[in-house]
This record gives structure tokens, C-alpha cells and sequence, in this order.
């Protein structure tokens, strides 16, 4: 995981690159609808370049995801299979929600916004105070990941994800509004605030630190299910 999500970050540069240049030929390819020499060869180069994008891009989709806010009953997958499937029509609300603030420069910077918005003399203080029970930077180290407990009184998943937002000060992904979004895994040194489990990471196997509060924040909540 951890040599995965430091290869992705290296990458993103060029990727970024990438896009750009993408963007630029399809543009050209668009100006030149008559396929001369000049639009095959714009088209073979598009080819390419999103072909290097994907490659990319997979070494982020290979990582483990966790499911924040649902658990999800047995279902019937396209292919007619019974299982416990990550569909929407079959996610059980668990308490929490999940909120994403993405395209950021700098997450310590963002943090200390955060912090100053609202008046908090630590992560902890702030964690606590809005019932966040993990906070991370994501694996392209350009966000930051809330999961909290959901409050019934505010309405779902969206409601309090726009709740929360105002109170931070911060502009959320709207895409992660939806019950079956999952996340991808952090680094265990990503990991900014876990509400139960932060005292554990003074231990000797980091690795099963690390498992133990990605782990706890999921079980903690398995059951709480409520209806909004």
C-alpha cells in the first residue's frame, strides 16, 4: 500500500502533463475535422496518451478501499450472482459519513484554515468537537478525507456533509454523497485523528496498527444503522 500510494504520487506530475497534452490534441483533433495526415497522426498521439493516463491512474484504482458509510445486504449482481455486493439499492446506512476536500495544494495549509475557521487549538480539539472520528490525507496527497458521525436531526449523507462544510469552511466533493462510495486506502502516516485508536500506533507492529484503526472506525459503527 505504501509503496503503491508514494509510486502515485510521483507520477502525478505527469500525469498532470499528461492531461494537459491531451486536452491540447483533442482540440486540434476538433479544428480538423477532415482526417488528413495531420488528424491521423493527432489521433494516434491521443491514442498514446491516454493509454500512459490509464496506466497512471491504475496505480491508484489497485489500492484497497473501505467502505465508510454503508454496509450492504445481499443482492443479485449483473451476472446473477448472490453476495454481499456494493450497490446502492442494497447499502444499510451505518452512522457515519464522508467528506472530501480534494484539489488542495497543500493539505497542512488547508488544516490550518481548517483550524483557524474554527477556532481549534489542535486536531484533536477540532475532531472532537465536530464528531469526526477520522481524518486523512488521500492518496494523491492533494486531500483531505472526514468520516464522521452522521446526525439524524441535520437528514442524510448530503445534509450533513453541507452541515459539516460550512462549519470547516471548505468546499466538498458532492460525488461522495452517495451510500456505496468507497475510499481508498492511506498510509498509516497519512492518518491525521482516529477517534479510538491513536495511542496504538506507540506500538511495536505498525502494521497491525495500522489495520486496527482502519478496522475499528467500520466495526465500531457496524451496527449503528439508522434510518434519515
Amino acid at each position: 500500500v505504501v509503496n503503491r500510494i508514494n509510486n502515485y504520487r510521483a507520477a502525478l506530475p505527469e500525469l498532470d502533463r499528461i492531461k494537459k497534452e491531451i486536452k491540447s490534441v483533442e482540440e486540434l483533433i476538433e479544428a480538423n475535422p477532415v482526417d488528413g495526415y495531420e488528424d491521423v497522426e493527432a489521433k494516434k498521439r491521443l491514442k498514446e496518451l491516454q493509454s500512459s493516463a490509464r496506466a497512471i491512474s491504475s496505480i491508484k484504482s489497485g489500492l484497497p478501499v473501505l467502505m465508510y458509510q454503508a454496509t450492504f445486504e445481499k443482492s443479485i449482481s449483473k451476472k446473477g450472482y448472490e453476495g454481499y455486493w456494493r450497490k446502492q439499492s442494497a447499502a444499510r446506512l451505518n452512522g457515519l459519513f464522508m467528506l472530501d476536500v480534494d484539489h488542495v495544494d497543500d493539505v497542512k495549509e488547508k488544516l490550518t484554515e481548517i483550524m483557524s475557521k474554527t477556532e481549534s487549538s489542535s486536531i484533536n480539539e477540532l475532531c472532537e468537537r465536530y464528531n469526526i472520528v477520522l481524518l486523512h490525507v488521500t492518496p494523491s496527497g492533494r486531500g483531505l478525507r472526514i468520516v464522521a458521525k452522521a446526525d439524524c436531526n441535520v437528514g442524510n449523507i448530503a445534509d450533513n456533509q453541507l452541515s459539516l462544510s460550512e462549519k470547516l469552511g471548505v468546499n466538498p466533493d458532492v460525488a461522495c454523497k452517495d451510500a456505496s462510495r468507497c475510499s481508498f486506502c492511506p498510509k498509516l502516516d497519512d492518518i491525521d485523528y482516529s477517534e479510538k485508536l491513536t495511542e496504538i500506533i506507540k506500538n511495536n507492529n505498525i502494521f497491525l496498527s495500522y489495520l486496527l484503526i482502519l478496522m475499528n472506525i467500520i466495526i465500531l459503527y457496524e451496527e449503528v444503522h439508522y434510518e434519515c
